[in-house]
């Protein structure tokens, strides 16, 4: 019989598992060694183990249609949505009386590294004695961690570890001070009661939606409803139409010169040139404004005061990736790929989904070590600060445990894990990869840099016309310090004509702000302009807003601003980035070769035919609203029955007045996705090829049927994918295949596990992750492997 557990501690993923192993004795080679088991031996009779994120997940449609009469044959779960989205009413309706009132069972995960990671739990769970949840410390990370624990019936006692840092040191001190498991348990209901609702949200207003308004002519047309997603969609349409109905408007700027006491030169600039609604559209008044400003005579206001400018905040995981888009001009899943990798396999960037800007006050103690290292990276050097470097400690500052209270994770940085191998390691990176690290290391080596300082200067000029003061504007800042600033500097270039304009108009400010006292103006001008629209989102651009939107509403609409600031705006820092992605993907927003995104025809149609028949799903309060009623459940002022209960009855609202809503036109999806909808029920060459290969693998012909239309095919796949994945997985790889991976190997530097040379489909997996390595040092050294071994022949 297996040894008895003492203490079973369960963290969320692997990597933090081996942190935290090492942070509680194991020595690090060790603990490298024994995580490819599932688990590691620690002193003190604790063992440390892991799960893959969510371990469980909500069952898809097809395991309800068994309850739905009409449709007991349908099994796979494309088909299921197909029967959803295109059958009757009468069929919807049985569906949703059957998961209407009813708990959702999540079931686990059946991918091959969670399946048998999930054997290793079940079998740890077994003998331990007490448990201690490490996972993430958010809603979801108490989800998976209880999720777990009560799906294995353990019955002993739990304690809850919470951390935010990841590093060793923060990590043993929350495993050796654990609070009662039963005081957080209220998250993990509050993430159970959001999924559930959302599943059902998605799955039954999506089905019905589409029923209501897609004609069946139209049936490569989808529509999707998300709680979340469609206010994102309603976001960019919103933009849209701002850009689309824009009409310019021709405002006026008064300019003046003024000088200081009698003088007759060194006069310098000052202009009335108010914002928004406050500008001056009227011709008359701008000449009014003029000629009262000709004639001025009188005291300036003039205003001196020393100010500090502290470098930009650290970048969590959405910030990072808008960051990587502009920056690299790349797509938002290509950005956020290439910053997971950084993460893993590359091991040189913290944990990517994070939502915090500051670090922990324990995270201090690594600074030496990491600035150290990037001084051997290149380009980096320049940054590193000389001497001592700057330590921001406290509330609002670089080091901060009270702000990160508020977050789940700390801010991405440097790992000071592989601070000795930097260099090593973005030898092996793509160009992508090399751009996140370098954008998220530059970050962090401005926080040791001094702040800024500088004197404000502010020269304004009061005039009175019709009972209104006008003021009149001159503001410029002289650098003390340079700080932080003086580094940023190398990294974006110099202007060096811009930097003297600049230069001689702060001379002539502060030469005015020195003399003081008595001005007057020696000429007054009108300087005609032309409102501008607004600028298209961009995926940095999109994100921002996504965060911010709640400030669009402080003037109008206070009480919702602040419904929305509590919930951190539209989506989470986590899944911003993925849900514009989706958006992409599935055609209702689209992103030019400039980046610029835009919402497609079908995108609109869809809002649109919300905003008249549902305006409650494209409503950023509601869905705020509604977030606020999940966290209610972990508070314990709401029950997850009662929370689901509120999201089906809203629903049925919806669906009602959706039954009551007219089909739309196929005119008003535009003409592109007319076409795109007739080529959408054919089977492509990809689906037919995968569908080849299955058949192969099984030793089963595809059926004519199956290969009536692409959603006929795919319910075939669906339904034999499973079994051929096992046999793939079964088989060994050919000798052609061990060949080229062995190439790629030689050529990124590596040496390939022995695994994978017993698996055809672990193989596999080898050679995509390294390509792009292989690539990357291929041309540092002039081609790819091919071409350098041609050139050798």
């Amino acid at each position: 019989m297996a040894d008895r557990i003492s203490t079973l501690v369960l963290f969320e993923k692997p990597d933090a598992g081996e942190i935290g192993a090492i942070g509680l004795g194991v020595p690090a080679m060790r603990a490298r060694s024994e995580r490819r088991q599932g688990s590691i031996s620690c002193p003190a009779g604790l063992v440390v183990t892991w799960a893959y994120g969510h371990m469980l997940e909500l069952p898809p449609p097809a395991t309800y249609l068994a309850d739905v009469p009409a449709a007991k044959t349908v099994a796979a779960d494309r088909a299921a949505l197909e029967y959803l989205h295109w059958r009757s009413a009468d069929a919807l309706a049985q569906f949703t009386e059957a998961v209407f009132g009813r708990r959702l069972v999540a079931k686990p995960r059946t991918e091959a590294n969670a399946r048998r990671q999930f054997g290793v739990l079940k079998d740890l769970v077994k003998r331990a004695d007490s448990i201690i949840i490490a996972t993430d410390d958010d809603d979801e990370g108490e989800a998976i961690g209880w999720d777990l624990v009560e799906h294995l019936q353990f019955k002993g006692p739990v304690q809850r570890a919470v951390f935010v840092a990841v590093d060793p040191k923060s990590i043993a001190t929350a495993v050796r001070n654990p609070v009662a498991g039963d005081k957080t348990r209220p998250r993990a209901l509050a993430a159970r009661a959001r999924a559930e609702a959302d599943w059902k949200i998605g799955m039954l207003l999506s089905a019905a939606a589409q029923q209501t308004f897609v004609p069946s002519a139209m049936r490569g047309i989808t529509f999707r409803v998300g709680r979340v997603k469609c206010v994102v969609q309603w976001l960019v349409a919103r933009r849209h139409r701002e850009i689309r109905d824009f009409r310019p408007q021709k405002f006026f700027t008064i300019q003046m010169m003024i000088a200081a006491g009698g003088a007759t030169s060194g006069a310098i600039l000052v202009e009335h040139a108010p914002s928004g609604d406050l500008r001056i559209f009227n011709a008359e008044l701008a000449e009014k404004v003029r000629h009262e400003a000709a004639n001025w005579e009188g005291n300036a206001r003039i205003s001196r005061t020393e100010k500090r400018r502290p470098p930009p905040k650290l970048f969590s995981g959405s910030a990072l990736v808008a960051a990587i888009t502009r920056r690299s001009r790349v797509s938002l899943a290509q950005a956020e790929t290439a910053r997971n990798n950084c993460y893993s396999p590359l091991g040189i960037l913290t944990y990517p989904r994070s939502s915090g800007t500051c670090l922990a006050e324990s995270a201090i103690e690594h600074v030496p070590q990491v600035l150290a290292a990037l001084k051997d990276v290149e380009g980096l050097a320049g940054l590193v600060p000389p001497g001592v470097p700057v330590i921001r400690r406290g509330k609002g500052q670089t080091f901060s445990d009270a702000d990160l209270a508020k977050a789940s994770h700390d801010a991405i940085v440097p790992n000071p894990k592989s601070a000795g191998n930097y260099a090593e390691r973005l030898r092996e990176a793509g160009p992508l990869e090399r751009d996140v690290f370098s954008e998220a290391a530059e970050r962090y080596l401005l926080q040791f840099w001094p702040d800024q300082v500088y004197d404000e200067i502010l020269i304004e000029v009061p005039i009175i016309v019709d009972g209104i003061e006008r003021i009149f504007r001159a503001r410029t800042e002289l650098i003390k310090d340079a700080g932080w600033t003086a580094a940023a500097s190398s990294l974006d270039g110099d202007d060096d004509q811009v930097e003297q304009d600049i230069g001689d108009r702060q001379a002539q400010l502060a030469a005015f702000a020195a003399a003081g006292g008595h001005a007057r103006a020696t000429s007054a001008s009108i300087k005609e302009g032309k409102t501008e629209p607004p600028k298209p989102y961009t995926a940095a651009t999109l994100i921002e807003a996504m965060s911010s939107v709640h400030r669009e509403l402080q003037a109008t609409d206070p009480r919702s601003a602040r419904v929305l600031a509590e919930v951190g705006g539209i989506g989470t820092q986590a899944s911003q980035p993925g849900l514009v992605t989706e958006l992409i993907e599935t055609h209702m927003i689209s992103s030019d070769k400039k980046g610029r995104i835009d919402i497609t025809t079908v995108g609109l149609t869809q809002v649109e035919a919300f905003e008249q028949h549902a305006p409650e799903l494209v409503d950023p309060v509601l869905s705020a609203v509604i977030e606020l009623e999940a966290r209610a459940v972990r508070t314990g002022k709401q029950t997850i029955d009662g929370y689901v209960g509120k999201v089906e009855s809203w629903i049925n609202k919806i669906r009602t007045r959706f039954a009551a809503a007219p089909m739309l036109d196929p005119s008003a999806f535009g003409p592109e996705a007319a076409a795109a909808a007739a080529a959408a029920g054919q089977v492509t060459v990809d689906q037919r090829k995968t569908a080849e290969s299955i058949s192969r693998a099984i030793g089963l012909a595809i059926p004519d049927t199956a290969l009536a239309s692409r959603a006929d095919l795919g319910a075939w796949i669906d339904e034999h994918m499973s079994r051929a994945r096992e046999i793939w997985a079964a088989a060994a790889p050919s000798e052609k295949q061990i060949a080229y991976a062995k190439s790629l190997a030689a050529a990124a530097g590596v040496t390939l596990p022995d695994e994978a040379l017993t698996s055809a489909q672990v193989l596999s997996a080898e050679i995509a992750k390294l390509a792009p390595k292989a690539s990357g040092a291929a041309a540092k050294r002039g081609g790819p492997p091919s071409a350098r071994r041609r050139r050798r022949g």
